[in-house]
């Protein structure tokens, strides 16, 4: 079990290297950041300025494209509440998570004028849930949408939602051919068209610019919205694969990039032993 916490300051710990023909000492004393409560693991300390500054370095790199914020899976483990009021310091006004439960968990967090949107869309029955509480689904094939426009025809009002094309990735959204018949939804207010890149960690691959050419073409059959194309790889693909949002996770916590690293785990250290070549 770990203690999740934020703390300042910046702790050091001491590597020993030994050589195979070493004696093992009978302790090795490694100087701690910071005591650990002997009830758990290990503390992970999140330092919340270093991803207000990534934010900020990834929103001024795709300016004038806006920069949300992926906070699934608690934040990438990182506590997507703390996370959460953060960006939202920064100005971020896009939140997307995996799940219903992850947006329900952050309802509270997020101002109702803020996008929290769930990448997994509304399963089967819990349409009435995003609708009332103003959590916006992403629909990626044709049964969601379908009953998404119901839903809003049903209560006279026009739904928000975003929704996702496969360009390329077979993973979620809709075929060119999907396409036929959804270009007027009614009782759905359209407000992004989204898509996702397989290959933006391969700056070179020839797929970035296969996706790029087929989101183009194919939000071509739908009404004029905002699109969003890159998560965190793409953003580092060029203002090409900007459009208008960009959907940055892994940047966002150091991951990927070069950006700032975010955390810190300490851990009790419970045996060294000495094991023969």
């Amino acid at each position: 079990m770990l203690d999740k916490t934020r703390t300042g300051g910046v702790g050091r710990y001491i590597l020993h290297r030994m050589s195979s023909r070493a004696t093992l000492p009978r302790s090795i004393a490694l100087p701690a950041t910071r005591p650990i409560d002997p009830a758990v693991g290990g503390v992970l300390s999140v330092d919340l300025g270093a991803i207000r500054r990534n934010y900020r370095a990834l929103a001024a790199r795709v300016a004038p494209a806006v920069c949300g914020a992926v906070v699934k899976a608690d934040g990438y483990g990182l506590g997507a509440a703390q996370v959460v009021r953060a960006l939202l310091a920064e100005g971020c006004q896009h939140f997307y998570v995996a799940h219903l439960s992850e947006a329900l968990a952050l309802r509270d967090v997020v101002p109702r004028d803020v996008a929290l949107i769930v990448l997994h869309g509304a399963t089967p029955g819990a349409e009435p849930v995003f609708a009332d509480l103003s959590i916006i689904p992403v629909l990626n094939s044709r049964a969601p949408a379908e009953a998404w426009s119901a839903l809003g025809v049903q209560r006279g009002a026009a739904l928000p939602a975003h929704l996702q094309l496969d360009t390329g990735m077979a993973r979620f959204g809709l075929s060119e051919a999907d396409l036929s018949g959804l270009a007027a939804l009614p009782g759905v207010a359209m407000e992004m068209v989204m898509s996702h890149l397989a290959c933006a960690d391969a700056p070179e691959h020839p797929g970035n610019a296969t996706q790029i050419a087929n989101f183009n073409r194919m939000r071509a059959h739908l009404p004029p919205c905002r699109a969003s194309l890159s998560a965190s790889s793409g953003i580092f693909l060029g203002p090409d694969a900007y459009f208008d949002l960009v959907r940055p996770g892994a940047a966002l916590y150091g991951v990927v990039g070069g950006m700032e690293q975010v955390g810190q785990l300490e851990a009790v250290v419970l045996q060294v032993r000495c094991v023969p070549a």
